[in-house]
């Protein structure tokens, strides 16, 4: 008889001396007894076996969890550096835009591990003359990050997926 039995039909059986019996019967109406403590033998390894098929979907769907949350963070942290940066640009006192960009790289580095890199981070300011810029004319500022250079994950998993996110203000 095989190692592997089709098990379609399980029954206890109790006989006279108080042992309990375990009967199989498969689809061919063969049945088999086996006692408890030789059906425990047989189900050796089986947590094993059912953890091996298990952990890897749960491993998956854990570490999805997190970089879908720290995907999150770093846009909610972008998207207030942007605001810092349109709105230092919307002040009268600012003359260029790279005083804004200042303040958007200087705020980016607890975000970034390098915020001064123009290959990881780009920042446009529009319009670019603030000097004779009249007032209640929109500037709006877009910070984009590739997320490689953010992402735990290996670079293949997001291939170049870029987050980007814009802020506008009118100047005072």
């Amino acid at each position: 008889m095989s190692h592997f039995l089709v098990v379609c039909e399980l029954e206890f059986l109790t006989l006279t001396n108080s042992r309990r019996v375990l009967r199989f019967t498969n689809g061919s109406g063969m049945s088999r007894k086996m006692s408890l403590a030789k059906c425990k033998v047989r189900r050796r390894g089986t947590a094993a076996v059912e953890f091996a098929f298990c952990a890897p979907i749960v491993l998956l769907l854990v570490f999805g969890v997190f970089e879908f949350a720290r995907m999150t963070m770093v846009r909610q942290a972008m998207t207030n550096v942007a605001r810092e940066g349109c709105r230092k640009a919307s002040l009268v006192t600012t003359q260029s835009t790279s005083a804004a960009e200042a303040v958007i790289r200087t705020n980016l580095s607890g975000v970034v591990t390098h915020p001064n890199d123009p290959q990881k981070v780009r920042i446009q300011i529009s319009p670019t003359n603030l000097s004779t810029m009249a007032s209640k004319t929109p500037i709006t500022t877009t910070v984009e990050i590739s997320y490689a250079d953010i992402s735990l994950l290996p670079n293949w998993v997001l291939g170049e997926t870029r987050l980007r996110v814009a802020a506008t203000m009118e100047r005072e």
